[in-house]
């Protein structure tokens, strides 16, 4: 049985100096697009290209920060990245993108996060049995999931 956790309230950083979560959407195991539609919703106002290093940088008004690399197969994309993504409205924003994706959030060593008990059934079999999964509801559970690993 998968292990799953609410997280409470998280206000401190993020302790890492070099740390990636990417965004991924299943359905029955297999990965699904991303819209991109949804995440300019949610990134488009805070996001700035640097076209010669071929990523995007998100600077949030708390001062937040983080590089994206995502490529855009015209209306959709496999994956995002977040790279040094600092805590605050960074956080938030990622976690309002997969709830608003119903997608899922992976970290290294951490236990995949999702944003509704629905999206466990679809993470593929093998990889949930080994890290489980954790319910968060927004950035600061986001936070407290990659924190408490």
């Amino acid at each position: 049985m998968t292990e799953i956790r609410r997280h409470p309230d998280y206000l401190g950083t993020l302790p890492f100096v070099s740390f990636s979560m990417h965004v991924v959407r299943f359905r029955q195991g297999e990965a699904q697009p991303l819209a991109r539609e949804q995440f300019d919703a949610i990134f488009g106002v805070y996001v700035t290209e640097d076209p010669d290093l071929n990523f995007l940088h998100l600077q949030t008004p708390d001062g937040g920060d983080a590089d994206i690399h995502v490529h855009f197969d015209g209306a959709s994309t496999d994956a995002v990245h977040f790279h040094r993504p600092s805590s605050g409205q960074v956080m938030d924003l990622i976690a309002e993108f997969a709830r608003l994706a119903e997608a899922v959030i992976m970290a290294p060593d951490c236990q995949y996060m999702v944003t509704n008990s629905n999206q466990i059934d679809h993470i593929p079999g093998e990889d949930l049995r080994e890290l489980g999964a954790v319910i968060i509801q927004n950035g600061s559970d986001l936070a407290a999931a990659i924190t408490d690993t």
